[in-house]
């Protein structure tokens, strides 16, 4: 490669780039003729619904207005409307006296306007493919340049001794540089922990593992039940006193027999009050400890 083809290298891709500009700004005009447009038509479209629906209200006109658009609508909202828009106003131009908006804006004109729209929106695509195009074009004049420059920047170090002046001219990234010293390693820091002393002050107990990583805490032992017994104890039997104690410790009578007769009834046992029968010693000792002892019942007054 001499010095001239790298010059021709250098013009074409300084034209490529002035293209570059050339195709991004006619697709930001595009873009903002569509814009333009749209909110301009957006307003016509308002006006007209209007106008229409004061000169005949209640009529079939009027029920046939198009629903507004919103600003951020594509073209595939945006032109389906103003295609409505304008075939009513035909129709309605044909059959009354024409519609004529504000700052006398008539049919013909909606008519330019929206052509317009139309072509903004087909220039927009065009101008993009045309765009890229032109980026990449010069983007492989480029990679055409790049291996040449540093061809060159490689081989002028080894043909000019340190110093020179045209070796002074290299970008400084393109001059050796003295290779840095390697940096020494870090030492390992060490794998086994210190050991751990639990009688020593301050330190801490280890902890059990296990062998699930996952698994619960053991849950807490329940006091109440180790501590505090929620059942009342029994309290201890009442000891026995003077001679309850003996009769307590003595066995009891066997019981009578069936066959041994009863004695008869005397004639005036109705008029003799008998007497309560004793207590169980046992019984009577217990009465004595936790109850006052009874009152003996009047004797009923005796019968003539």
């Amino acid at each position: 490669m001499t010095v001239a083809g790298l010059q021709t290298l250098r013009n074409t891709l300084a034209a490529q780039r002035a293209t570059v500009e050339d195709q991004r700004n006619d697709l930001e005009g595009a873009r903002a003729d569509i814009e333009t447009l749209k909110a301009a038509l957006l307003d016509r479209l308002i006006q007209f619904n209007g106008k229409l629906t004061s000169i005949s209200p209640g009529s079939r006109w009027a029920a046939m207005r198009p629903k507004a658009y919103s600003r951020t609508d594509g073209s595939g909202k945006v032109l389906p409307v103003l295609d409505e828009l304008q075939s009513l106003w035909n129709a309605y131009d044909d059959e009354n006296p024409p519609i004529v908006l504000m700052d006398g804006y008539a049919l013909n004109d909606y008519d330019s306007d929206l052509a317009a729209l139309k072509a903004a929106y087909t220039a927009y695509p065009r101008t993009g493919v045309a765009l890229g195009l032109a980026r990449g074009n010069r983007n492989e004049t480029q990679e055409k340049i790049r291996p040449i420059l540093l061809q060159y920047r490689q081989r002028i170090p080894s043909e000019f001794a340190e110093g020179s002046a045209i070796l002074a001219t290299l970008p400084p990234t393109a001059r050796p540089t003295p290779a840095a010293p390697p940096m020494p390693s870090p030492s390992p820091a060490p794998t086994t922990p210190p050991p751990n002393n639990p009688t020593s002050p301050g330190a801490k107990s280890p902890m059990p593992t296990s062998s699930h990583s996952n698994s619960a805490p053991a849950p807490a032992p329940d006091t109440m039940r180790t501590t505090r017994p929620f059942w009342k104890p029994s309290p201890p039997p009442l000891p026995a006193l003077g001679p309850a104690a003996s009769a307590s410790s003595s066995p009891a009578p066997p019981p009578a027999s069936s066959s041994t007769p009863k004695p008869p009834k005397a004639a005036n046992a109705a008029a003799t009050p008998s007497p309560s029968p004793a207590p169980p010693p046992e019984s009577a000792a217990r009465m004595r400890i936790s109850a006052p002892p009874r009152p003996p019942p009047n004797p009923a007054p005796a019968q003539p």
